[in-house]
């Protein structure tokens, strides 16, 4: 956002001169800004520029109490001819509300029950009109599987993405078969405010099959020991044991 300061005189003659912002009843922000047409403004947010190019510095009253003053004070060209003259004004600044979304790793299909799988977390800034640099969010996120809290982890800047936005995951499992929904809760930091996600379908824990029978060889030696039968299509998890075949007319040897 920008500091923003009008000053007329009695006629309504714009003031020629400078103004010098001030922060808390009195600490000086920014250079002397020059009058143009009675108006001077300065940014103030996560950027402050600097004098001189190269002199840019983060904004130290970003972080503020929630309530605080600012102030301005007109130093006049000629004070012959215009007298100088301050103001001041309350500024409110609120945590911004960011934006929760997720999902999880990987071309999952559906889970075992009890099988591991990565969920994913991004926190984002809201959008701002200007130039400004965005504090990237910090804290933690919660993820909820069927509303249960599964994992947590820790918020971290992605160096491939934009200021404003961090990231998160953490391994889960889930011990209820059926579609859970996935819920991600971040919890919030000096300049963010809590915030969730809404709740999107995740991926579907499914019953692990119970083990197969055992099948006499009684017969001819070509079929013996042998079935045929059609199996759903799967994805292989590692670790897990669990093979699931392409549908398809297969044939395998029980042992």
């Amino acid at each position: 956002m920008f500091l923003s300061v009008s000053v007329r005189d009695e006629s309504g003659q714009p003031g020629v001169g400078t103004v010098q912002f001030t922060i808390m009843g009195g600490t000086t922000f920014q250079v002397p800004q020059t009058l143009v047409d009675g108006v001077a403004e300065v940014e103030f947010g996560s950027t402050s520029f600097g004098p001189e190019p190269g002199q840019e510095t983060v904004d130290p009253y970003f972080q503020l109490p929630p309530g605080f003053d600012i102030g301005a004070l007109f130093v006049p060209a000629d004070p012959l001819v215009q007298a100088p003259s301050s103001g001041r004004a309350d500024l409110t600044i609120t945590p911004a509300t960011p934006t929760v979304s997720g999902g999880w790793g990987g071309d999952v299909v559906s889970l075992p029950v009890g099988g591991t799988i990565e969920l994913k977390a991004v926190v984002s800034a809201p959008p701002v009109e200007g130039s400004y640099t965005l504090l990237d969010p910090t804290g933690s996120v919660d993820f909820y599987l069927g509303g249960v809290l599964v994992a947590s982890a820790p918020l971290v800047q992605d160096s491939t993405q934009p200021d404003g936005v961090s990231g998160a995951s953490a391994l889960a499992t889930s011990q209820t078969a059926g579609e859970q929904k996935l819920e991600i809760v971040y919890s919030g930091d000096t300049n963010y405010s809590a915030a969730r996600s809404g709740s999107f379908p995740g991926p579907p824990f499914t019953q692990a099959p119970g083990p197969s029978p055992e099948l006499a060889s009684t017969g001819t030696d070509s079929g013996a020991g042998l079935f045929a039968g059609s199996v759903a299509a799967g994805v292989v998890l590692g670790g897990l044991g669990l093979v699931l075949l392409r549908r398809g007319d297969k044939r395998r040897r029980l042992s």
